[in-house]
């Protein structure tokens, strides 16, 4: 049986009423080693095996069962959320599935790939993350009493997927000196500079064979302002 808040049965927690947490979550899945167990409705308290300590593991917790509220017997339960009218609306429940004695902000999912928290999941599919400290996790169902529950909750335990960072492309500025206005068969030395007051010669000198050129090296430019370029006539 469970206590009935006002709140609860008066306001319908939507997605919109809180801020999103979007992991990048795969859907529900086993698919790797995982550590099940099988959390009773009665209040038996199941634990894990430890977990390795600074790894990151994911909690997924899935399933319903059912209570008789004050009579009602059309009452369920999930990892986080319940109903009291047969699933016709879902709430974030006053019981839940602890992890440690206390109460998890489980995220749900209502596509199966995308979790946020305070989201009822319609699958019953739920996840929650944490860093593993050599010691083993704790599973009940919390409920002032268990003697009208029946069914349980499964979860799986598995170390978190390793997020790969997507391929970047990123943008180096660089300049191409192009001339003009030169005169044909003169030889022209191009010169760097970046204070404007000592000047370096650049590559060889060269002779025109047109009034205009583009040069044909880049040069990485850190900072706009700091290099500069001229053209010097030679013998």
């Amino acid at each position: 049986m469970k206590i009935i808040a006002s709140a609860k049965l008066t306001k319908v927690r939507t997605l919109s009423s809180f801020a999103l947490l979007t992991l990048g979550a795969l859907a529900f899945t086993t698919s790797v080693s995982a550590e099940v167990l099988t959390i009773p409705s009665d209040g038996t308290h199941l634990q894990s095996q430890p977990l390795q300590n600074g790894v990151q593991y994911l909690i997924q917790a899935s399933g319903t069962y059912l209570f008789n509220g004050a009579g009602n017997y059309n009452c369920i339960c999930d990892a986080a959320c319940d109903t009291w009218n047969g699933g016709a609306t879902w709430n974030l429940g006053n019981d839940s599935l602890f992890i440690n004695s206390q109460p998890v902000n489980w995220l749900g999912t209502t596509d199966g790939i995308n979790f946020f928290t305070n989201t009822f999941s319609p699958s019953h599919m739920y996840q929650y993350y944490i860093l593993g400290s050599n010691q083993p996790l704790d599973f009940f169902i919390s409920d002032i009493l268990y003697s009208d529950n029946s069914g349980s909750l499964q979860v799986a335990i598995t170390t978190a997927p390793v997020q790969q960072p997507s391929p970047l492309v990123n943008l180096i500025k660089a300049v191409k000196p192009s001339f003009s206005n030169l005169t044909i068969n003169t030889n022209y030395q191009l010169q760097v500079s970046g204070d404007l007051n000592t000047w370096t010669n650049q590559g060889s000198a060269f002779t025109a064979t047109n009034t205009s050129m583009v040069y044909p090296q880049y040069w990485d430019v850190d900072n706009w302002n700091s290099m500069f370029f001229r053209l010097q006539v030679t013998p």
